[in-house]
């Protein structure tokens, strides 16, 4: 029973060690990043879809703190953007904003802690809704925020800056 463990184990470690040297061979860095951000928030409205600014599994307080800290926190850019939502999406402008948003969200979801990703779908719900097609309420997008606000104070989470 052991040994397909093992086998199994032994392959993803191969797997995830060909990747890097794969990364490293085409010029880009393996060098890890830190896990908290610092200064401005590491989610970047203006990176393109594919790349988000986020490299790291972030524990709850590091997770708090990429959605609620920094200068310019997403918390503050998603909130900014919720009105948006409420009606048909503009092909020319509003469509492509929520879509980056919703995307950086999910990047943000994929490296949280499951206590936090409840939340984090919770506030990115509403974009997806009107990504489909459908108005969302912009209430929704605020009271999801506050609630995983409460949740970060709870784990001890404190803004700092």
């Amino acid at each position: 029973m052991r040994t397909p463990i093992t086998a199994a184990a032994v392959a993803g470690v191969l797997l995830l060690s060909g990747c890097s040297v794969a990364g490293a061979q085409a010029g880009e860095s393996t060098s890890t990043p830190e896990a908290t951000p610092s200064g401005d928030s590491r989610i970047d409205l203006t990176a393109p879809d594919t790349q988000v600014g986020l490299s790291q599994v972030y524990d709850v307080i590091g997770a708090c703190d990429a959605f609620f800290g920094g200068r310019s926190p997403l918390a503050g850019k998603v909130r900014s953007l919720a009105p948006v939502i409420a009606r048909p999406l503009d092909p020319s402008t509003t469509q492509g904003q929520v879509s980056k948003m919703s995307n950086q969200i999910s990047s943000l979801v994929g490296l949280s802690p499951k206590k936090l990703t409840t939340h984090l779908e919770r506030i990115r719900a509403p974009f997806d809704q009107a990504k489909q097609g459908s108005p969302a309420r912009p209430q929704d997008v605020v009271t999801g925020i506050e609630s995983f606000k409460a949740t970060c104070a709870q784990e001890g989470w404190i803004k700092t800056a």
